[in-house]
């Protein structure tokens, strides 16, 4: 039976679709365009005609004839090449559930299981992209807000599967942005500033990239970690990758999914389909993604060794930007004693301001890609803070880095100092 989603594929998304998996353009007019690049099975060319004009008689007939080519020739079921297609605005997780007998069903009891543990991968990939921590207590609000944006898309043929589809938002033109790894670490070359403003503005580009798209890519990392934790029959790649891969809860949410029907040994097959809107380069975040039931195991012991992860107090000498002032004159936030979990007093409040960490001078953090941190300051040093703030200014600063609560702080500052750079010239 055709898929009523047919009527809703826009030509152009069509041929975008197509040209980025490596159909090549070979004629066109007004009414109608050619694509070829591929062969049959007996080595003979194919051709795809995609209609261009909504009204001719045999429009619909072209187009389904051309989505069902291209399902066959791509190895997908028509409803994933569909999600592909009319999803433009989208970025889709596809999981499918292979098991030996090759179901297309699986109980209820089963997918009852396998949803919550969904949300919850998907939730705590936003949740560890602000301060990535090797297990968090509880979803941010970011997490929060991704799992409320994202839809179900349909179940499609070939065992049983689900779609996730998380809407992508941008001001940037479409396919004039292309996704970069690229993030500001620990500096070990000794960066001089220039190079550090330059990180700072090639960060600020990123982080305009949607947070849906980040934290799919998380997860698509993670799972990378997995599958490379597999092979090597080893938890240390997951372990060593959390902070831009999986925490405790991702690991605990993966392997409740492999656990739900161990009788079957069923795998679990995760694809992304990325938003043309902005660009993947990265043929790797693409990829299939399977992995065994007997991956849960790993999982398992990853989350465990995590949970476990001992901070202890560190010195350290930082340089950062203010990214939030408390109770900022014109600009008060809704906080109160109860976000400190009781750690510090109410009068805390009008000291506090948090710093984003650009490099660590000396010293080390306690957690890998610990990014945001409390600090208290003296009226002088907060007013120099204010400034900095408002002029988008480096600071650098020395103390003890300690956690309260669900925070990290830096106690005892010392050594307050605003950094002169290039970008101040």
């Amino acid at each position: 039976m055709a898929d009523d989603r047919i009527n809703l594929v826009e030509i152009a998304h069509l041929i975008s679709y197509l040209e980025r998996n490596g159909w090549r353009d070979e004629y066109k007019d007004q009414h109608v365009q050619i694509l070829g690049g591929f062969d049959d099975d007996s080595g003979q060319p194919l051709k795809i005609t995609i209609p261009k004009d909504k009204k001719s008689r045999n429009f619909q007939i072209l187009l389904t004839d051309a989505l069902e080519m291209v399902s066959a020739v791509q190895k997908e079921d028509l409803s994933t090449v569909l999600d592909y297609v009319t999803g433009v605005s989208y970025d889709v997780l596809s999981l499918r559930i292979e098991t030996p007998g090759n179901r297309h069903t699986i109980s209820l009891n089963s997918a009852a299981q396998i949803v919550p543990n969904l949300k919850q991968l998907i939730g705590y990939a936003a949740t560890g992209l602000k301060s990535p921590q090797p297990v968090h207590n509880g979803l941010s609000s970011a997490g929060k807000r991704m799992v409320e944006t994202c839809q179900f898309g349909q179940t499609f043929i070939g065992s049983y599967g689900f779609t996730v589809q998380a809407p992508i938002k941008t001001s940037f033109a479409p396919s004039t942005v292309a996704y970069s790894s690229a993030s500001i670490d620990e500096d070990e070359d000794g960066d001089d500033d220039n190079e550090l403003v330059a990180k700072v503005e090639a960060e600020s580009k990123i982080e305009k990239i949607p947070m849906e798209r980040r934290a799919l890519i998380r997860l698509v990392r993670g799972l990378k970690f997995v599958k490379e934790a597999e092979a090597n029959k080893s938890v240390e790649p997951i372990l060593a990758g959390f902070e831009e891969g999986l925490s405790a809860n991702m690991c605990d949410a993966l392997a409740s999914m492999l656990e739900v029907d161990e009788k079957q040994n069923a795998r679990f097959e995760y694809r992304f389909s990325w938003s043309p809107i902005i660009e993947v380069k990265d043929r790797a975040f693409s990829e299939l993604i399977s992995l065994p039931p007997t991956a849960a195991t790993r999982l398992r012991s990853a989350s465990s060794q995590m949970k476990v992860f001992e901070h202890t107090p560190e010195t350290v000498t930082i340089i950062g930007l203010p990214s939030r002032l408390e109770n900022r004159e014109g600009e008060k936030e809704n906080v109160s004693a109860r976000d400190f979990n009781g750690v510090f007093d109410a009068s805390d409040l009008e000291k506090r301001i948090t710093i984003k960490i650009l490099r660590v001078l000396d010293g080390k953090l306690p957690v890998p890609g610990l990014t945001y941190i409390g600090v208290f300051l003296a009226s002088k040093e907060r007013a120099e803070a204010s400034q900095a703030w408002d002029a988008d200014k480096l600071i650098q600063i020395s103390g003890r880095l300690e956690k309260k609560g669900r925070e990290w702080y830096l106690l005892n500052s010392h050594s307050f100092q605003l950094i002169h750079t290039q970008k101040d010239d």
